[in-house]
């Protein structure tokens, strides 16, 4: 009798130990990463000259990013389309600069103005994060971590507009 109420104690432990694992695996593991974000509609204070374009892509990376070097495909379409647009392309990393453009170099990603930045101190949280900003420096569109393919074109569309956008207002 014992030995079956003992049984059934650590029966109940195991349970509640896999039930609890669940519950934290499903508040702080994202499977998918979020392409959502709320950074939209605000001032992003990088040490950039905004004026320079009318429409600037932000692309905030990490060497060590995993999602960032799963994005790189998608990245290799959506810069040139932005450059193609007359939209500037800036790169933000954390990481020195010369780790950021040998990273750049060998990812195929043609961006010529790289900046080591803090991140967290512009708002930025995660990475990856795409971001579309004005003149002004307020940012009109954000994406943070991998872009699901499906909302490829989404975000493509949206550089696409914001260019139209810049030329219907000239």
């Amino acid at each position: 009798m014992r030995r079956i109420l003992i049984i059934g104690l650590y029966s109940l432990v195991a349970l509640t130990s896999i039930g609890t694992g669940i519950l934290i695996a499903r508040h702080f593991v994202r499977s998918k990463p979020s392409h959502q974000s709320n950074l939209q509609g605000r001032r992003l204070a990088a040490n950039i000259d905004w004026r320079r374009s009318d429409v600037t892509l932000v692309l905030a990376l990490q060497v060590s990013c995993r999602y960032c070097a799963e994005s790189v495909e998608f990245y290799r379409v959506l810069v040139p389309s932005a450059i193609s647009n007359d939209i500037r392309v800036v790169a933000l990393f954390p990481d020195e600069t010369s780790q950021a453009r040998d990273y750049l170099s060998a990812t195929g990603l043609d961006i010529s103005e790289i900046q080591q930045s803090n991140l967290a101190s512009l708002g930025i949280t995660s990475t990856p994060t795409v971001l579309l900003v004005n003149k002004d420096g307020v940012i009109q569109h954000a994406w943070e971590g991998k872009i699901p393919a499906t909302f490829e074109p989404k975000v493509l569309l949206a550089v696409s507009e914001s260019s139209r956008k810049y030329l219907t207002t000239r």
